[in-house]
């Protein structure tokens, strides 16, 4: 059964502007969607800069510690036997005046 003429008509005359405004609300759609696209992305960029700011500094400070732990723990050979050869004619001299200084008797004091 078909609609009477004055339902065409009617439908008729009001199509366009149906048209018209789901076209409109169409654009409107796509321009907000456009928008917090671009809105996300620039949100997910500055969040990608802060993160690459944050593993340049955390390098950074590993590179850092890693030397401290190098300089506290790595030892220049030289050095070292230096000072245990200092060290140990310290102790031989030491020892040597200590057995001088025992070896005093109660005779060796008359």
């Amino acid at each position: 059964m078909d609609a009477p003429p004055s339902c065409v008509a009617v439908t008729e005359i009001f199509a366009p502007l149906c048209h018209t405004s789901v076209s409109k609300t169409c654009r409107s759609i796509s321009f907000e969607i456009r928008r917090a696209a671009s809105f996300a992305r620039g949100e997910i960029g500055a969040r990608n800069r802060t993160l690459d700011t944050v593993k340049s500094q955390l390098e950074d400070e590993n590179v850092l510690l890693k030397s401290n732990l190098s300089d506290a723990i790595d030892t220049d050979l030289t050095d070292a036997i230096s000072q245990l050869t200092s060290r140990q004619a310290a102790y031989q001299a030491s020892l040597q005046l200590a057995s001088v200084l025992f070896k005093t008797t109660l005779l060796d004091f008359l």
